[in-house]
C-alpha cells in the first residue's frame, strides 16, 4: 500500500488573488525552460474568466507574456470579472507501467538510488520528495 504524497512539497511558485493574499489557489515547481507565456496559458486551464486578468509578481510588477523565465515567487491574479477554478476532470500523471505488474520497492529503491534517468542521466524535478 502506498501513501499519498503531499503534491504541493517543493512548490517554488504560488498563486493567489489579488483581492486574496492568504489564501493560495494553486502553484507549481519552475522548472528550466518554463516561461510567463507558458505560465500564462496554465493560468487559463486551471481558471476560469469571464473578463481580461494580469498576473502580478510579488511586490505589484506585471508579468508580460513573453518568452522570459518564469521566476519563483508568489504571484498574484487580477480581474475586474470573476475567476472560479475549472471543474473539468484532469490527469495528475499516467502511469508508465500498470500497478499489478509494478515492483513498487524494487521501483523505489531505484527512484532513490537514480533520482532521475538512467539513459540522460537529467535530474528529476521532484526527487528529493521521492516523486
Amino acid at each position: 500500500m502506498r501513501i499519498a504524497k503531499n503534491r504541493s512539497l517543493g512548490r517554488n511558485v504560488h498563486i493567489y488573488r489579488a483581492k486574496d493574499t492568504s489564501t493560495v489557489l494553486g502553484g507549481l515547481v519552475v522548472t528550466n525552460g518554463m516561461t510567463n507565456s507558458n505560465f500564462y496559458s496554465m493560468v487559463e486551464i486551471a481558471f476560469i474568466f469571464d473578463k481580461g486578468y494580469t498576473l502580478r509578481y510579488e511586490g505589484g510588477t506585471i508579468v508580460q507574456r513573453d518568452d522570459n523565465p518564469l521566476q519563483p515567487g508568489k504571484y498574484f491574479i487580477s480581474t475586474a470579472g470573476s475567476l472560479m477554478a475549472n471543474n473539468e476532470p484532469w490527469l495528475v500523471r499516467t502511469a508508465n507501467v500498470p500497478p499489478e505488474t509494478s515492483n513498487t520497492e524494487f521501483d523505489d529503491v531505484v527512484r532513490k538510488r537514480d533520482g532521475g534517468c538512467v539513459i540522460t542521466g537529467m535530474r528529476a524535478p521532484n526527487a528529493v520528495y521521492g516523486s
